[in-house]
Formats: structure tokens, sequence, C-alpha cells
């Protein structure tokens, strides 16, 4: 499956004295094999972005389409079940009595019967957070803050999304909680789906994505794999980024053992291939 924005534009507030612009003329094809990170600083527009990918936030202009159908002029069977999308501390919109209900909420608003919602949930707790299965019946207030991360993520999964769009999905988590959540993003990428996550973390876009998307003033100031990115590192700090960690203690292992260039990509690529976050 393929999300695509096309000159794609939106005010907020249009046409009054506060009307603010937050994307200007974007274009870019998302395809649900890849796995990519979107960076920008606050205000940038990249949660505008993906908020058009399943129609909550409508264009002032342009078009988002999902496999060549205008979702804003024709109708897309189940879009809301097609992009899936995560918001910054999606715990706190937990809100039914079992953490089960909680999960089985997106599922039932599309209409499924009973036992269609009960494999659905259970599917994505499985694939997700497995640790849950014993507490699907308490009340998700009594759930840890990770556990309700992971509870609030397995009720987008259940609706079996092709693309999940999350919007700085680590915000709030120690080192440890961040390895296990992009641990568990990678299973759910290798079944199949689409991600597309937004970060301000340079390492963990770098770690994670196979393609980087930086945007600066509601535009796409960069779009390149991970390895195109790596060549052409100098790009960050144009854009007010950092180099990633691994790319410096490549460089600075390099400089102690005098070696030359291959000796730095290469170990760059190595590091990276450990997959600090597999």
């Amino acid at each position: 499956m393929k999300v695509s924005v096309r000159n794609l534009s939106h005010i907020y507030l249009y046409d009054t004295p506060l009307e603010t612009l937050a994307l200007d003329g974007v274009t870019l094809t998302l395809d649900s094999r890849e796995n990519t990170a979107i960076l920008g600083q606050t205000g940038s527009g990249k949660s505008t972005l993906i908020q058009h990918f399943n129609g909550i936030l409508q264009p002032t202009s342009g078009a988002v389409c999902i496999d060549e159908k205008d979702i804003n002029k024709e109708r897309v069977e189940g879009l809301r079940r097609k992009v899936g999308l995560v918001f910054q501390f999606p715990e706190i919109q937990l809100f039914e009595e079992t953490v089960f209900e909680d999960i089985a909420f997106g599922p039932k608003n599309m209409g499924w019967d009973k036992e269609k919602i009960e494999e659905a949930v259970v599917r994505a707790v499985e694939l997700f957070a497995p640790e849950l299965r014993t507490k699907m019946e308490v009340s998700p207030f009594s759930l840890s803050g990770g556990e309700k991360r992971k509870a609030a993520l397995c009720g987008v999964l259940a609706m079996e999304p092709e693309f999940l769009c999350l919007d700085e999905p680590t915000a709030g988590l120690d080192p440890g909680a961040k390895r296990d959540l992009f641990m568990r993003l990678g299973d759910i990428h290798r079944k199949g789906v689409g991600l597309v996550f937004i970060t301000h973390d340079i390492n963990d876009a770098m770690a994670f994505a196979d393609r980087i998307i930086i945007m600066a003033d509601g535009r796409v100031a960069l779009d390149r794999t991970r390895q195109e990115l790596m060549k052409e590192i100098s790009l960050l700090g144009e854009l007010g980024f950092a180099p990633p960690d691994i790319w410096i203690l490549s460089h600075y292992v390099a400089d102690l053992l005098e070696e030359g260039p291959f000796f730095e990509e290469q170990l760059f690529f190595d590091l990276l291939g450990k997959r600090l976050f597999p």
C-alpha cells in the first residue's frame, strides 16, 4: 500500500487574523514496505502531515491519496483501519473499564462481530504486548506507564492497519523501554506493516529507520535512505541536527587508529548493524 501527498498545504485558522501555514506544498510517497522516520524542529509540520494520512485533518489545498485514490474525494474503504495513527502519549486516551474493552474499542466501532473482535484483540496482544494477556480484565488505570502505552498501541493494532504512524512514540521512555518499544515495532514491520514515526532524536532515526525525512518550515527539506544520509552527514548540521552518536564515535575511533575513510564508513555500518534497536 502507498500513501501519497501531492502539493499538500495546510493552514490553521484559515482566513482569520491568526492563520498559520503549517504545510507548504509537500509532495512525497510512502510505501508500506518502508520504515520511515520524520524529523524536524518544533513547528516544522511533521505532526500536521501524518494527521492527513487518515483524514483527521483536511488539506487546505493539494491531495492525499491511498493507492492513487484521493481520500477527500473518493470513499476509501476502511481508511482508519488502513492507516493507524498513534498520538504522543497514547496512554492518556485509555478510558474503558478493562484493558480488553479498551483494545477492542476500535474494532467495535468498525462494526465487527464479537468473534472477530476477540480474535483481533488477542492477535494484537500476542504480537505486541504478550505480558498483558493476564491483565485483560483489570482496569487500564492499574497498569504501569509502559503497560498503558502498550495497551493503547494494541488498540490501534487490533484494527490491523497496513500503515502505523506514531507521533513521538519514545517520549518519556527510559533507554530500556525505548529499546523494547523499537524491538516490538520491528516485529510488527517484519509482519508487513509499514511504519512511520516522528522523532526529534537523530540517533533513533539512524538506528531504526530505513528512510529519513526531515521537515523545515512546513516543507520536506531532506529525504534520504539511511545509507545515503550517512554519506551526506553535513546536511544534518545545515538543518539544525548534530550527527548521530555512532557517526561521532566511528570518527573518534578512526582518528585514534589513524585509519582512512573506508574504516570510518565500515565501522559506522558495523556498529549500526548491531541493531541497537533490533
